[in-house]
């Protein structure tokens, strides 16, 4: 199973979406989302140009009606924390909602589908960048 990471499903709604990374989503059967992409992309569409925020706003209705949503549970926090903390001892400021997503992959045994690799790349989760397909 798949975790997909915000900066994919970012690209579908782009005016020349990356193909490959369309291509790799309609071979799912189902497309899985953290909670925290779903805000993160409430985030883009409620700061994008007043002329395309609906179209935005009616794209991202459906994809949460389509996908999967997984929830942030105890667990997922916890592991999120480790993980945060693990990556700041060794030096490496990380974003709150990139090890949120990460410890929601690890702790289903998802593979997380993701461009930014780099960020999640000791996190022990299996990672898969369509991007490079």
């Amino acid at each position: 199973m798949f975790l997909v990471d915000t900066n994919i499903v970012s690209e579908l709604p782009r005016p020349r979406p990356a193909m490959e990374v369309v291509r790799w989503l309609q071979r799912q059967p189902i497309i899985m989302l953290s909670v925290i992409s779903v805000e993160e992309l409430a985030f883009g569409v409620a700061r994008a140009p007043v002329n395309r925020r609906a179209k935005l706003a009616r794209w991202l209705d459906d994809l949460v009606e389509a996908a999967r949503i997984v929830e942030v549970t105890e667990p997922i926090a916890r592991a999120a924390g480790e993980l945060r903390a693990a990556r700041e001892i060794a030096g490496r400021r990380v974003a709150q909602a990139d090890m949120l997503i990460a410890a929601t992959a690890l702790v289903h045994g998802f593979s997380l589908v993701t461009r930014n690799v780099r960020d999640f790349v000791e996190c022990g989760v299996a990672l898969i960048d369509p991007f490079e397909d």
